[in-house]
């Protein structure tokens, strides 16, 4: 008779299943954590500042390419506060001197460089600056093409003499993406500021249909921004946009550094800048929204054949709790739809007065030459407002 080894009892296989199934689970949690300790190593530096919930900021400059000549035309260090969700956006003209008889940014871009400049405005700003993002003329003129234009509002009195631009609504397409940021150096004392106040309403009307095209653009960024000069990864590209476009609850605030005129040079006001990034980094670190307790100051302004409606509806905007500084009639007085327009920068009263309001029509024509946050211009549809309490 045939020796056939020990009879293997129903309680000895269910051990040996639960051992066998227990060695996977170890194996393919041993594996899960091989492959997040990769990735945890390996992660870019722009994700580190993300899971370190650390502040950083990417100098972002705007050239223009001219037919002789290569100028800067925006120069802004974009911080980002990722413990709060804030991006500040501190912007310096770019024909700023830092000291008297020192470069101006512009000039110090093109001659020593991103790095150098950045380290410099690091130690100005008090912030670490590790990246740098250069966009041309060019390039924007592409990205908005492949965004299939953007809803853009000009006001009249932001049009310069000579320029072959719009006001009003329209849809802003490369051809006049290159007109509304190309403005003449020394077109008039103002050039500067208007150069400033552009690039602003651009990038803040781009900041308004990020969600709706973050995946068109995604797949065309790299048509996008073929001439692009950064020292950010695609990878690190790619994360932040997925992070703060597509992302929810960022607040892109903004605030240019003061300068004070020595003959004809622009010197940074270097007690002022202390006063203002104190102010402006309070606002980017504390967790409550800085303008929620804050009422908005509004102009309103009619637009309608209806005599005194900006009067009448003073009071009724009043007790929504907006501060109404002035009222006035509008450019003309054929407005079909009631219009409002952030003229402060202030993404968050954009939104949050559109929405209370019911308003459909909401642009950023960014012009702090204004002393209110925004302007509401009355159209024909102004009964469907919500006016009430």
């Amino acid at each position: 008779m045939m020796y056939r080894g020990p009879v293997q009892t129903p309680a000895r296989w269910k051990s040996i299943v639960i051992l066998v199934a227990a060695l996977a689970v170890i194996i393919a949690l041993a594996s899960l954590m091989g492959v997040l300790i990769y990735k945890y190593i390996n992660r870019s530096q722009v994700e580190k500042y993300f899971a370190d919930e650390q502040p950083f900021g990417v100098l972002v400059t705007g050239v223009y390419e001219g037919q002789k000549t290569r100028s800067v035309r925006f120069l802004s260090i974009a911080s980002v506060y990722p413990q709060t969700g804030r991006i500040g956006f501190i912007s310096f003209f770019p024909q700023t001197r830092l000291e008297e008889g020192k470069p101006t940014l512009a000039e110090a871009i093109l001659t020593d460089g991103h790095e150098k400049t950045a380290n410099t405005l690091a130690t100005v700003l008090g912030i670490e600056i590790p990246f740098h993002f250069s966009v041309s003329v060019d390039d924007m003129v592409r990205l908005v093409d492949l965004m299939e234009g953007l809803p853009f509002y000009l006001q009249p009195s932001d049009r310069l003499a000579g320029e072959e631009l719009p006001v009003g609504e329209f849809i802003l397409d490369g051809l006049l993406t290159r007109r509304l940021l190309a403005v003449p150096e020394g077109k008039n004392e103002y050039s500067p500021a208007f150069q400033l106040f552009r690039h602003y309403s651009l990038l803040l009307n781009l900041w308004k249909q990020r969600r709706s095209k973050w995946e068109l653009l995604r797949v065309v960024l790299s048509r996008a921004t073929a001439g692009v000069s950064t020292d950010l990864a695609m990878k690190e590209m790619m994360f932040l946009g997925d992070t703060l476009f597509a992302g929810k609850g960022w607040l892109p605030m903004l605030m240019e550094i003061p300068v004070k005129r020595v003959k004809d040079d622009f010197v940074i006001d270097t007690e002022a800048t202390a006063l203002y990034l104190k102010n402006y980094r309070r606002q980017l670190t504390q967790k409550d929204n800085p303008y929620l307790e804050e009422a908005p100051k509004m102009e309103v302004k009619n637009g309608t054949m209806v005599p005194n409606l900006a009067r009448e509806l003073r009071a009724r905007l009043s007790r929504k709790g907006i501060q109404i500084l002035e009222f006035a009639n509008a450019d003309r007085h054929d407005y079909p739809n009631t219009i409002l327009l952030d003229t402060n920068g202030n993404v968050f009263y954009l939104e949050s007065v559109s929405r209370m309001l019911g308003i459909e029509k909401a642009y950023h024509a960014v012009n702090r030459a204004h002393f209110t946050d925004a302007i509401l211009i009355l159209g024909a549809d102004y009964k469907k407002l919500n006016l009430e309490n």
